[in-house]
């Protein structure tokens, strides 16, 4: 497992706000997370039948799609890259990952999703955002900055609610 972390000393409104519950905020949606994460592997194992994948979770709080996808589907992964805004939900993703088999294949990152071209110089075949577009104050400056990490044929898979009935 790789580890690489940009931190700011002066939190703004939205980083502070993560940095204080951002924990709690992952473990009352931990269930939710995992079947929207199912249900999105599916669509991608569908999209893209027997390839190995380079793999983008934004916003990944504590690792726990993360985690399940590589936990039971390691064989179609070719690389995992996980980026978070909170350094503590960062850190308990770091834990989830540190017994894991071959997690030199996971990349770790604590950054802004508006901040990962200057984090990741790799292109991805999916990139997955799950409860994070409604938190965000203008979308498409998203959009924008995931263009250029995406490989000609790439999707992005995001939920809008985390309620999995609502999702996907």
């Amino acid at each position: 497992m790789t580890d690489s972390s940009s931190t700011s000393k002066n939190l703004d409104p939205a980083e502070s706000f993560w940095k204080q519950n951002g924990k709690r905020y992952a473990e009352a949606i931990e269930e939710s997370t995992l079947k929207n994460s199912q249900v999105a592997f599916e669509l991608t194992n569908h999209l893209f039948p027997k390839r190995k994948l380079d793999v983008l979770e934004i916003a990944c709080g504590s690792g726990i799609y993360g985690k399940w996808i590589f936990e039971n589907h390691s064989d179609l992964i070719n690389h995992l890259a996980l980026c978070d805004i909170n350094e503590p939900m960062i850190e308990l993703c770091k834990i989830r990952f540190e017994k894991i088999p071959n997690s030199e294949k996971v990349k770790i990152v604590n950054c802004s999703c508006l901040d990962l071209t200057e984090n990741f110089s790799e292109k991805f075949d999916v990139i997955f955002g799950f409860s994070i577009i409604y938190l965000l104050t203008d979308p498409s400056e998203l959009v924008t900055k995931l263009k250029p990490l995406m490989k000609e044929d790439s999707i992005f898979i995001f939920s809008l609610f985390s309620d999995f009935e609502k999702s996907i």
